[in-house]
């Protein structure tokens, strides 16, 4: 504690330092052990938040932090603080302030601070804006979506993105509880639509643009030849693949019938010594997913080699 209590402050006027006055509490500004108190400090404030919600019933989380049962978050010298908009949630994070003002002696600044209540049609425009993002890099144009929005929002071991919409969590939060139990999922799998898949194109070493390119592809939603004679182009005009300037291209064609996407996918089988890879990609698929769950060296480099496959087939294809 002496680093704390023993601290001393001069003033400088126009340049020259004047007298010194001794701190009672903190530390020097710019002092490398800051954070570190900073941290151990809002430690202690999440568990008298995590203590009083349990304590006192009728504590509701924010709808979208519910799973991972937060209530606050730390943003440098900022704190953000989420509940359910309703009177006992709100009057639990005020005594967990109170109780934390009295053991520490920081008090918040109330003038300072902002409540935020997002209305539906907020939401709303933030859903547009994420769908624009997604599929235009800005503004959302009709006809870009190559997804059902509402298959972008399942779990990703269903073959979604995992994003979260309001009407989702509305279906399943209703009169002050959730009516949907987590642990049906591992009680009774029958009860989830999962996908056999979801291993192959997600996990912690993935590459989030190759994973996207293949998360496209396992829904056949990439806009070859074929899909593009159906969505934009006239029917009587007479389309080849880029590649090979044979046949028109389709997801079986560029993954991997083409000739020259088929020699990049034996070479790519070659380095990550997976012979049994045929021309494929519903084939190359199906024989990672019986161990795409595991973390072994040689399974996660199959993956990562695969997806940068049809990344860069599709980037040379576009090109």
């Amino acid at each position: 504690m002496k680093c704390v209590s023993s601290t001393s402050f001069s003033i400088a006027i126009n340049g020259n330092i004047h007298g010194f006055f001794k701190g009672k509490r903190g530390l020097r500004q710019g002092n490398p052990l800051s954070p570190y108190l900073f941290t151990l400090v809002m430690e202690v404030l999440s568990l008298m938040l995590q203590r009083k919600a349990w304590q006192i019933e009728g504590f509701t989380f924010h709808p979208g932090c519910e799973n991972l049962k937060l209530i606050n978050l730390c943003f440098a010298d900022d704190l953000f603080l989420c509940a359910h908009a309703d009177i006992v949630s709100v009057k639990v994070i005020f005594e967990a302030l109170d109780e934390f003002k009295r053991c520490s002696g920081l008090t918040p600044s109330i003038p300072k601070s902002t409540v935020f209540i997002i209305p539906d049609n907020v939401i709303k425009d933030i859903e547009k804006m994420l769908r624009g993002f997604l599929w235009c890099q800005s503004e959302m144009k009709r006809g870009k979506a190559k997804v059902k929005w509402d298959n972008v929002c399942r779990p990703k071991y269903e073959g979604g993105l995992g994003y979260r919409t309001s009407e989702k969590v509305s279906d399943i939060f209703q009169n002050g509880a959730w009516s949907w139990l987590q642990d049906w999922e591992n009680r009774v799998p029958e009860l989830c639509n999962a996908v056999e898949w979801a291993h192959v194109i997600w996990f912690s070493q993935c590459i989030p643009r190759h994973a996207f390119m293949v998360w496209l592809l396992m829904g056949e939603r990439l806009k070859t030849q074929d899909k593009l004679k159906t969505w934009e182009v006239n029917h009587n005009n007479i389309l080849v693949c880029s590649l090979c300037k044979q046949v028109e291209d389709t997801h079986a064609h560029l993954f991997f019938s083409c000739p020259y996407a088929a020699s990049i996918c034996r070479k790519g089988a070659h380095m990550v010594n997976m012979p049994n890879w045929g021309m494929d990609w519903k084939l190359i698929c199906n024989s990672l997913i019986p161990s795409a769950g595991r973390n072994k060296a040689k399974i996660v480099v199959a993956k990562i080699m695969f997806a940068a496959m049809v990344y860069y087939i599709w980037q040379e294809r576009n090109a």
